[in-house]
């Protein structure tokens, strides 16, 4: 593996963990958004 390849797996590993940041927030957002309307059915 030279440098460039190096390069270009890195920035494909920052992209991906970015991504998955924001899924990951989505995910608390949309679980306590799911909470909250079960606290209120009950």
């Amino acid at each position: 593996m030279d440098d460039k390849q190096l390069q270009a797996l890195a920035n494909e590993l920052a992209k991906n963990l970015k991504t998955l940041k924001i899924s990951v927030s989505s995910i608390a957002c949309s679980r306590k958004s799911v909470l909250r309307l079960l606290s209120t059915l009950n």
